[in-house]
């Protein structure tokens, strides 16, 4: 063979045997800046009030949704919402937030802000109704807790308690419960305990009473023992 077709077939060769050579995976850099060119230019960055393609595309990477869809069957996983449970009707959902999500501006994400998000889609998004039409009410117990359901479904006659504790001491006045901070208490009709639970049930209905919430117990003016509500009671 001459000498310059063995050099460039050992150097074929060489080329051949490092591409095939095993190389070490370079560890995934989370952060950064991605920069890259999308035609053509979306007209607006939220999906808010357009169903265009290019703005669905760039919007989805600016904002987050309470559920991400995971495979072809759209299983739901945790997004802005870390749990949530569904009645047993299946027309009431309580979604509890992430805590620590801040937006552009540094303010938190809170559940008043979730449901301004959903009734500016339902009043002005083209699909809104099709998409919120069957909602009816849309609750905030709480800064991380938002409650989607049915009119009907957001009245509670009691609600069940545990960690429940309370002052050994007979009530001066009506008791009354707060479900929610700053609001009014509730007065409780009966209040049946049993060790650390506890059964409340309210003089009158009451709204969005959610898992997870607290229940502060009160005589008057002063709080006499509390709990921490499992469930909704009809």
């Amino acid at each position: 063979m001459p000498k310059t077709l063995r050099s460039i077939t050992l150097a074929v060769a060489a080329i051949a045997l490092l591409a095939t050579a095993p190389t070490q995976a370079a560890e995934p850099k989370r952060g950064g800046t991605l920069t890259y060119a999308y035609h053509p230019e979306p007209t607006a960055l939220s999906t808010l009030a357009t169903t265009a393609v290019p703005v669905a595309i760039a919007s989805t990477k600016i904002y987050e949704s309470l559920l991400e869809y995971e495979g072809a069957g759209l299983n739901p996983k945790p997004g802005l919402a870390e749990s949530w449970t569904v009645s047993p009707d299946n027309l009431t959902y309580t979604f509890k937030l992430r805590q620590g999500v801040k937006w552009h501006d540094g303010k938190p994400l809170t559940s008043a802000d979730v449901k301004s998000s959903v009734e500016l889609v339902l009043n002005y998004h083209s699909r809104g109704k099709t998409y919120f039409g069957k909602v009816a009410a849309i609750e905030t117990p709480d800064t991380h807790t938002v409650v989607v359901g049915d009119e009907t479904t957001l009245w509670s006659d009691g609600a069940a308690v545990d960690a429940f504790r309370q002052r050994g001491h007979a009530p001066t006045t009506e008791l009354a419960v707060q479900l929610r901070y700053r609001s009014k208490p509730a007065p409780l009709r009966t209040l049946v305990a049993q060790g650390e639970r506890a059964e409340l049930r309210f003089a009158t209905p009451q709204r969005a009473v959610a898992p997870g919430q607290a229940a502060v117990l009160y005589d008057g003016d002063v709080v006499v023992g509390g709990g921490r509500i499992l469930a909704a009671l009809p």
